[in-house]
This record gives structure tokens, sequence and C-alpha cells, in this order.
């Protein structure tokens, strides 16, 4: 069986946070002190050079290129800690333990990333990724419809659909926005508008999950999972009740979405550097 709770162990829960967030952290720091270090090999001099600077103009210095360091970083930082968390898990065979206890994510991870390499081919062929942002994003809609399907008796067959569905969503629609903020702008600021992208990502994870975690919490509480005296059976209702509660409101927003992508405007995608008015008159043709 597999297990329905988003946080099934709370110690288990905050186990893997511990986890993935010491080895991530280590990981930027170790970058960004050894390329702060290789930085200032090549600018202190200059910096010294100039009449009346001295040590403190040199910490500010680092001062002003650590934040940049750290957020140009921090994605491969993120990706090499995760890795090294995985590794260390398999290495003791925690990974293991945690799917005999039914925990499960290749149900979502694995038609994500077969929907994310289908749907760069078809970006990269044909030039067009509205029609694709408004499937991936009706996926995702109907996905997480089905999920406020389920209860705390469904099946592992009913469960399944609605993980793949949402998989697949999620991986038709996530690359097509850094493509979509890539190609809305001049070259030269393409890095910008992937930041960009990047940390309204990073920001709205952060944001949605203590929104969602402090709704869950209240809705756990409704349905009575915070008793003194509760049952097994009764904490597996008010959980599934709560969230299945966290799934309306999600279902709301992904409906929202679908309805944003469907305005969303399509630019032809470079196939050279065009000046920008020939881009701009080739958007205006296609619209």
């Amino acid at each position: 069986m597999i297990n329905f709770g988003f946080f099934p162990s709370r110690r288990l829960a905050w186990y893997m946070v511990r986890l993935f967030l010491t080895r991530s952290i280590a990981v930027v720091l170790a970058l960004v002190l050894i390329l702060m270090t290789l930085d200032l090999l090549g600018e202190s001099a200059k910096i010294l050079a100039v009449p009346g600077n001295g040590d403190a103009d040199l910490w500010r210095y680092v001062s002003y290129r650590l934040p940049m360091l750290a957020s140009r970083f921090l994605p491969f930082s993120v990706l090499l800690g995760t890795l090294i968390a995985f590794v260390g898990l398999n290495q003791n065979s925690e990974v293991v333990a945690m799917k005999a206890a039914g925990l499960s994510a290749h149900q979502i991870l694995a038609p994500l990333v077969v929907a994310s390499i289908a749907g760069g081919q078809v970006i990269s062929r044909t030039g067009r990724y509205r029609i694709q942002a408004v499937a991936g994003m009706a996926a995702v809609a109907i996905g997480i419809l089905l999920t406020t399907l389920l209860d705390a008796r469904s099946t592992q067959a009913q469960v399944t659909p609605a993980m793949v569905i949402l998989g697949l969503g999620l991986g038709l629609s996530m690359p097509v926005f850094n493509v979509v903020s890539q190609n809305a702008v001049p070259q030269r600021l393409m890095s910008s508008a992937t930041s960009a992208v990047q940390f309204s990502r990073q920001i709205g994870a952060t944001l949605g999950l203590a929104v969602m975690g402090s709704y869950f919490n209240a809705r756990l509480t409704a349905h009575g999972g915070t008793a003194a005296h509760i049952t097994h059976e009764q904490l597996r209702l008010a959980y599934s009740g709560a969230i299945h509660d966290v799934f309306l409101v999600a279902l709301l927003g992904g409906a929202l979405t679908l309805v944003i992508s469907a305005f969303l405007r399509e630019i032809p995608l470079r196939t050279a550097n065009h000046p920008e008015e020939v881009r701009e008159a080739a958007a205006v043709a296609v619209a």
C-alpha cells in the first residue's frame, strides 16, 4: 500500500530535509569559497591599485560579489547536494526501507521526465509552444481533479492515473516557460530572463509550501486529526479529508493557470541573431 500522507512520518520528513539541506549548503559554501578566492586573486591587485583603497575595500568587494556567486551557483549546488544525499541513502539501503514502507515517487517522476524530453523535441521542431503550455496545464488540472476524487480507501490502481497525468502535465508545461522568457527578450538579456523565471519559481515554491502547509494543518485540525484521543482509522480519515481540501485549493490554482496560459503570446523561436524589428514583425504576423 502507498502511504497517502504528504508527510507520512514527521521524523522521516525532518531527516530528509536535514540531509538535503546540509549537503546542498555544504556544496554551495564550498563552491562560493573557491570561486571567491580565485576571483580575489585576479581582482585584488586592481582594487588595491586605486589610490586610497585598502583591506576595507576588498571586503566590500567580497560582500558585493558573494550574493551574485551564491545565486548563480545555487541550482548546481542543489543538484549536487541532492545527488550526494541520494547516493548516501542508497548506500545505506535507506531507499529500500522507504519503498518498503510504501513511499514511492516514480509515478510522477517518470512521466515528468518523459514528457519533458518529448515536449522539448516538439518545440524545437515546430517552433510553437502555446499549445504545449495549454495542454500541459490542462493535464495538470485534470491530474489534480483526479486527486480530489481519492479518499482513505483508494487503491494504488486509483492513485496511479492521477499521478501519471499530473506528471505528464508538469513535464510538458515547466520547460515551456523557460523558452517563453528566453525568446521574449533580446539575446543580451537572455540570462537575466532565465534568472527571473528561476527566482520566481523558488519564491513561489517557498510561499506555496508555507501557505498550503498552513492550510493543511488548519484542515487537519478541523477534521479532528489533532484530537488527544483518536484511533488510527480516525487519523487516516482526518488526513484524507485535509489532503482532499488542499487538492481542492490546488485545483483552483491549476484552473487559473490554464486560463492564463491560453492568452500566452506566441513569438516565433529564434533561428539566428535577427534584428528585433524582424522578430516583432514576425510576431505580429503570427498573432
